[in-house]
């Protein structure tokens, strides 16, 4: 049997997905955009070996391929961020294909995958603001495991207490 954690925000408009996206042009340079949707309702996904820690709990990182999927419901807003080199119509018709979409039925993050043309993912990933609920699932049957899992402190043990001012190296013993 194997678990994962199952993340939910315990707020209404408290789901980001943000897609990271970039092109080579053909004198080598690259145009890009994001996009950061928020969702009124979602969920994410982390696997065993990767816990939510104490210092991320307001903010949670969750990968859209794992799990069964972050389920984005209702998305209320919507924050383009572009390139300098971007024309008007290019922003105007990535716009677009986040709205209606092409001739395919194709929109949006799916449009991004599997659509025509020449822009090619950086990242992409879930973010669930906190406050959070945190539940241990099974990754085949899905049934909750643990609820209320609290996040991993930094000091306590099952936690790091290396802290990133001394990555890589512990302090030394005096």
């Amino acid at each position: 049997m194997s678990e994962i954690y199952l993340i939910k925000p315990l707020d209404k408009k408290s789901v980001e997905y943000f897609l990271d996206v970039y092109r080579i042009n053909p004198d080598d340079s690259i145009t890009g955009w994001s996009v950061t949707e928020t969702y009124r309702w979602g969920q994410g996904f982390r696997e065993l070996d990767d816990p939510v820690w104490d210092h991320e709990k307001d903010y949670v990182r969750c990968d859209p391929g794992v799990g069964w999927g972050a389920e984005l419901d209702d998305c209320c807003a919507r924050h383009f961020e572009w390139t300098d080199d971007m024309t008007d119509l290019e922003r105007a018709e990535i716009e677009r294909m986040f709205d209606v979409g092409d001739d395919e039925g194709r929109f949006g993050s799916g449009w991004v995958f599997d659509g025509e043309h020449d822009w090619l993912v950086e990242e992409d990933c879930v973010y669930i603001l906190g406050p959070v609920k945190i539940d241990l699932v099974d990754e085949t049957t899905y049934n909750t495991i643990e609820e209320n899992v609290p996040p991993y402190e930094d000091d306590k043990p099952g936690g790091s207490n290396i802290h990133l001012t001394q990555w890589p190296f512990p302090p030394s013993e005096k």
